[in-house]
């Protein structure tokens, strides 16, 4: 009898400690949800008003907004491309160079999300940005600015006592509905989930399954033809009929499927992967798609069966010892590396995939390329000639 009012008590404080987590588990998960609604429509902002610039290796100080990861990652007073510069700067390639925040951070990026002062992200440096930009609408500063990258509070007064504009940057500013969304969100802690994945159908498993096994064929052949198609498709965003909306980049990673990819990371495709084997991999594209980059190649049978019959199917044989190294020497020289391969292949491979070199020529991920550029006549002329009567075909010495 005396037992009963006491069990009666556990139960009842067991009940209580059970409401209270589901309270709690239900408020974290409406906070959540709505910080994941905020973010969304926060990108959607993003995507129509800043990826214009900001979606490439040399975006204003390095900030890219094409995804999630890139706003983590912050940005940089570093210059990508500097006239003057006598040696090589190491790259900062989004999700290639480094990864995760502290990475970054020892690489001398800044947050744009930390509050300057107080503990609202709504004063960070993006948020102050976008309040200038309110503050200045008609204000309009050419390309001659000096180049600043405030990344403290004394950084950003200096900022705004020489004048300059906010952001959008020499453009327009927001609509009222548009940096409400933004500033909505940075008051509400500025979520960064992760960025989306493409859904990987089944049939697209299988068709990239069908290309990494053939990429990773392990005689000599195969691993020549191999490396000719990676080092002339690591630009493409790549994609099988299946599943026209899902896009994936070729990298060579030293992890073999079904382990996570882990890209090796080279400054050009023909450098030097080092002496662990690796494998050719597919890795999804999950940043805004934008027409400078976005350069597609589609895998599909048709072409898979081409690449057989014109690569492996003629008379052409190369040992192990004769496969070419990467040394700067010879990779850089393709005429020296591929030169086993048959040069009616090699011909065919270019005919065959015409517009996506001439789109690999004009686009790439650069914002600013008057260095590169500069150099081009604004009219030229391609000719494509018959495989049979080309030079390099009828005497590839």
């Amino acid at each position: 009898m005396t037992r009963t009012p006491r069990r009666a008590s556990i139960l009842g404080d067991m009940l209580q400690v059970w409401l209270a987590l589901t309270l709690l588990t239900s408020a974290t998960q409406a906070a959540a949800d709505t910080g994941h609604s905020l973010a969304a429509a926060a990108k959607r902002v993003f995507d129509a008003r800043c990826v214009a610039c900001h979606a490439c290796y040399n975006a204003p100080c390095q900030l890219d907004l094409s995804s999630f990861e890139g706003i983590a990652r912050g940005a940089t007073g570093k210059r990508v491309y500097k006239g003057s510069r006598l040696k090589p700067a190491d790259p900062t390639r989004l999700s290639i160079d480094a990864h995760g925040e502290p990475e970054w951070r020892r690489r001398g990026f800044f947050p744009v999300l930390a509050p300057l002062s107080g503990d609202s992200p709504a004063d960070s440096t993006l948020g102050r940005m976008l309040t200038l930009k309110r503050a200045r609408p008609e204000r309009r500063v050419g390309e001659n600015h000096d180049w600043m990258c405030p990344s403290g509070s004394m950084e950003m007064a200096a900022y705004t006592a020489l004048g300059h504009d906010g952001m959008p940057h020499g453009f327009p500013g927001l609509d009222d509905a548009s940096h409400a969304t933004l500033m909505d969100w940075l008051s509400a802690g500025a979520r960064l989930p992760p960025d989306p994945v493409p859904p990987v159908t089944p049939e697209l498993r299988r068709q990239l399954a069908r290309w990494e096994r053939f990429l990773n064929e392990p005689d000599p052949r195969h691993r020549l033809v191999a490396r000719y198609l990676y080092e002339h498709l690591f630009l493409a965003h790549v994609f099988v009929e299946a599943a026209p909306g899902a896009f994936h980049r070729l990298v060579r990673s030293a992890t073999a499927a079904p382990d996570p990819v882990e890209e090796i990371a080279t400054v050009r495709p023909y450098d030097d992967p080092g002496d662990a084997p690796f494998r050719y991999r597919f890795v999804p594209v999950k940043r805004t798609l934008v027409h400078k980059t976005h350069i597609t190649f589609e895998l599909s049978t048709a072409r898979l069966e081409r690449y057989r019959r014109w690569f492996l199917e003629p008379e052409w044989s190369i040992g192990e010892a004769n496969l070419p190294g990467y040394d700067a020497a010879t990779s850089a020289n393709p005429f020296k590396t591929f030169a086993a391969l048959p040069t009616s292949a090699r011909y065919r491979f270019f005919l065959d995939n015409a517009r996506y070199f001439v789109m690999a020529f004009i686009r790439g991920p650069v914002c600013e390329g008057q260095m590169a550029v500069n150099v081009i006549n604004d009219h030229f002329q391609v000719l494509f000639l018959d495989p049979s009567a080309d030079l390099s075909v009828r005497d590839p010495a």
